[in-house]
């Protein structure tokens, strides 16, 4: 029987597969130009699909505004995280007694940071909507990636802080709906392409399975010493 961390690995490469796949279908299949103003105009991937999607959802504010303020729940969330782990190496003293939950979490808000990067870089296709007056990376949505991506190794990271098994279950429920409700709701305020979410879901995709596969590969290697509590009578 195959260890649990070697599935995880295994699922977290297969999702990155399908994640290049669907990146390259996306870059040269079903091209169209898009004409957003005079003398600005750019080629859209998947063109027919993303165009009957954004002309039936349109654009919403208060959804946008609503993603927007999720976007600074997740920044909010890396930021706890972020300083738990600098208490703990102050009072620990050592950079490996940190827990090992927050330290392969900085490699994983790393990964992330370098995806949101790239795809600045790497102009897939460009938003539905002007920014400012000027064409704006799209694909994938780098705001839907990083509240996907934060929010749903957000239970993971806090594992062995949280004892109670409901608990630990209500906080799983809860990420998993901040990153839905982020994911559609950039798609229903119109700032983004169908293809842009896909992208994002399956690339954050990616990212958690492999962070959960790590963790499962150090218990595997080196299981957490669990300290009970002792009653005083």
């Amino acid at each position: 029987m195959k260890k649990k961390s070697v599935i995880l690995f295994s699922v977290s490469a297969a999702l990155f597969v399908l994640f290049a796949v669907f990146t390259l279908i996306t870059a040269v299949c079903d091209k169209a130009v898009v004409a957003y103003a005079e003398n600005i105009e750019a080629e859209l991937g998947f063109a027919s699909v993303n165009q009957a999607i954004f002309t039936a959802l349109g654009q919403n504010e208060l959804w946008y505004e609503l993603t927007e303020f999720l976007g600074v729940i997740a920044l909010g969330v890396v930021a706890v995280f972020a300083l738990l782990g600098l208490y703990q190496l102050i009072t620990r003293k050592q950079l490996f007694a940190v827990d090992r939950e927050i330290l392969l979490l900085a490699v994983f808000y790393a990964l992330v940071a370098f995806f949101y990067v790239f795809f600045e870089a790497v102009v897939i296709n460009y938003r539905p909507i002007l920014v400012d007056g000027a064409l704006e990376a799209s694909y994938p949505s780098s705001h839907a990636m990083l509240a996907c991506s934060v929010f749903l190794s957000a239970p993971f990271a806090a594992r062995h802080l949280v004892e109670s098994r409901a608990l630990r279950f209500a906080v799983c429920g809860l990420g998993t709906l901040l990153a839905v409700f982020t994911a559609v709701g950039r798609l229903l305020a119109g700032v983004h392409w169908l293809t842009d979410i896909i992208g994002a879901l399956l690339l954050s995709a990616t990212l958690v399975t492999l962070y959960v596969a790590a963790l499962a590969l150090l218990d595997e290697k080196a299981p957490r010493k669990h300290h009970h509590r002792h009653s005083h009578s």
